[in-house]
């Protein structure tokens, strides 16, 4: 299992905003604590298990409209390792979308363009 400590391969920027999940049951109200082009953590205290796929909503700084990718919950902080760090709970998702069009806001927000 990947988590937080291993290797980024993507550039991470810090970003505090309103994120709204929906899985296949239900939708959720979140706060997102960071961003990269691959993923962001979404602060929770009740993180949903690794590998439920997602929906996430979200608005970046300075845009008009909502950005809208698939997503899936990669680790969280409850199936962390006992003795890691946690300083904030929730949970890793990585963006499983594929269309590029979808993922431009993102990357270039992160690439700070």
């Amino acid at each position: 299992m990947s988590g937080p400590s291993e290797q980024r391969r993507k550039r991470r920027r810090p970003l505090i905003v309103e994120v709204r999940v929906r899985d296949a049951d239900e939708v959720y109200l979140y706060t997102a604590r960071n961003l990269s082009g691959g993923g962001m953590f979404i602060d929770t205290p009740v993180p949903l298990p690794p590998g439920t796929r997602l929906q996430v909503e979200f608005k970046l700084p300075g845009s008009n409209g909502d950005v809208v990718v698939s997503a899936e919950v990669r680790w969280n902080t409850i199936t962390m390792a006992r003795d890691a760090k946690v300083k904030y709970p929730g949970m890793g998702v990585i963006f499983t979308e594929r269309d590029e069009l979808a993922l431009a806001p993102i990357l270039a927000w992160v690439d700070g363009s």
